[in-house]
């Protein structure tokens, strides 16, 4: 597994934008700060696909991208080899200065990351930062007309910079023969780039004669002539270094846009959405645009959850309940049934080490890639009319061709979204309607416990006066055992939900419609008595 931080980030960026050029496809996933910013925000089986989308982004708004993981696959045709080259990247934002960023972090999602041997220093010492491109225009905007204010990050800066111009007056007046200064405390600030960047700009501007550089030693300050000051002015790349010092990640992922490859992920829509609000621009309110802006940037897309379930019911035929977790699913093509579904699967080989770990996001996403390999396989060999064929990568893409921009949704109205397209009707069950026998108002936790006993239910209130209420149920069966358990009961009925007999909204159509018809009627009736 190769880990990549910025001690090495510049050196592994030309390794890797070769590597994409080769790839046939490229599987990536996330690890990050909080799953969910507000208990309010919790996923529902009553969440239409705009409702899940707008509480996903209030949750994206407020975290950041621990790690990303990378595995781009290369395939050898005349070995039917697909080999794994697995990236995990750490990242974290650097500026300060120009634009402080405040995060939500959960104590729950930081033991969890623990427990998977996550290290923390790493990150914030090493993590790789980025802009998405509002902010690099704030970054290329304030970079040059910054003034030091009175906020704490200012405050640093203005210390640092007084600290700098002293050590090199001392310098100036007292060591009249080296021609460079090394100012050692830089050091401690090697990546805070914008702090860096405002010394140079600083030391530059109000010492004639010198010129400031950084190279392995660390920050140097140089007497220069006249003639040699000038020209070093004159092919500057102080702010063009910054901004890609800042960019950092983001030019990783513009190769992954650039690259045009087919991108695959395992439940996928939090991951995308945290890679356009991170690396793209700010996800916008509307569900619609979101799904154009990602199709306009990954036009081919797979997500391995949802071609999970559609290929164990309706290629497998298998009736047994299937996890689907990525670690599940990954074990069973591994080292149970899913290695000899089909004749002739390809060999897969992991790149650069022997294994990984599960939620460390570079192993992941090699273990989505490998996922993807074996599923597009078992589809491609159930299609074909030539037994143990051998298969091309463009083969198996075409095999599961009806998947693409297809991502799951966990328990919301829909189970997966079409990226690009209209969105699917749902293939949920019928909602339901408990309508209370008594004048009390029917009790929402009473009624849950009572039906959770023939699986999932989310309960919550239909009418105004309490006595009804609406239930989401997540599969068929549920919902024909509640109907058949609860037929008799005492304190309430409960039906298949109609919206002409239990809409609100129907309800109000219909009444109108009465009491307009009744009025013109007995217009009408005393128009012909007069």
């Amino acid at each position: 597994m190769c880990e990549v931080t910025l001690k090495n980030f510049n050196e592994i960026l030309p390794e890797l934008e070769n590597l994409l050029k080769s790839a046939k496809l490229i599987a990536i996933d996330t690890e990050f700060s909080c799953l969910t910013a507000s208990s309010n925000l919790e996923n529902s089986l009553f969440d239409s696909a705009q409702d899940r989308y707008s509480k996903l982004r209030t949750t994206v708004q407020q975290i950041i991208p621990f790690q990303f993981g990378l595995t781009a696959y290369t395939f050898d045709p005349d070995s039917n080899t697909y080999k794994g080259h697995p990236y995990t990247f750490y990242t974290f934002p650097r500026t300060s200065v120009i634009a402080n960023i405040a995060f939500v972090s959960q104590a729950a999602s930081f033991q969890f990351l623990s427990l998977h041997n996550f290290d923390f220093n790493k990150l914030v010492y090493e993590g790789i930062p980025y802009l998405n491109r509002v902010q690099e225009e704030e970054v290329a905007r304030e970079a040059d007309s910054f003034c030091i204010g009175s906020n704490s990050e200012s405050m640093v800066l203005e210390d640092l910079l007084d600290e700098c111009c002293q050590s090199v007056e001392n310098w100036l007046n007292n060591d009249k023969d080296t021609e460079e200064l090394i100012l050692k405390y830089l050091e401690s600030f090697k990546y805070n780039y914008d702090l860096k960047y405002f010394c140079h700009r600083e030391l530059r501007s109000r010492f004639r004669g010198l010129w400031t550089f950084e190279d392995d030693e660390g920050f140097k300050v140089q007497r220069v002539s006249e003639e040699k000051c000038l020209e070093l002015i004159k092919n500057d790349k102080l702010h063009g270094e910054l901004l890609s010092n800042l960019l950092g990640f983001t030019r990783v992922f513009r190769l992954l846009v650039l690259s045009k490859k087919p991108i695959i992920g395992h439940n996928l829509f939090f991951d995308l959405m945290l890679l356009i609000h991170h690396f793209e621009t700010p996800l916008p309110k509307s569900y619609l645009l979101f799904k154009r802006t990602v199709h306009s940037l990954f036009p081919k897309i797979f997500d391995t959850k949802y071609i999970t379930f559609e290929v164990y019911r309706n290629i497998l035929n298998d009736k047994q309940k299937l996890k689907t977790g990525l670690a599940s699913v990954y074990l069973y093509f591994k080292d149970g049934p899913g290695r000899h579904l089909a004749p002739q699967s390809p060999f897969i080989q992991l790149q650069g080490c022997n294994s990984g770990t599960f939620h460390n996001a570079g192993w992941d996403s090699f273990c989505t890639g490998y996922i993807f390999i074996r599923l597009a396989h078992v589809c491609a060999a159930q299609k074909s009319q030539v037994r143990r064929k051998l298969f091309m990568c463009n083969e198996l893409l075409q095999a599961v061709s009806q998947f693409e921009n297809r991502v799951y949704i966990a328990r919301g109205h829909l189970s997966f979204i079409q990226l690009d397209g209209e969105d699917p009707e749902s293939r949920r069950p019928p909602r339901l309607i408990v309508q209370g026998l008594t004048r009390r108002p029917v009790d929402i936790n009473k009624v849950t416990s009572l039906l959770s006993s023939c699986g999932f239910v989310e309960v919550k209130p239909y009418s105004s006066n309490g006595q009804r209420a609406i239930v989401a149920v997540d599969n068929f069966g549920s919902a024909r055992r509640i109907l058949r358990k609860f037929q008799s009961h005492p304190d309430f009925v409960i039906q298949q939900y109609s919206f002409l007999r239990h809409s609100p909204v129907a309800s109000a159509f219909f009444w109108s419609g009465l009491i307009l018809s009744g009025s013109f009627l007995g217009w009408y009736g005393y128009l012909k008595t007069r």
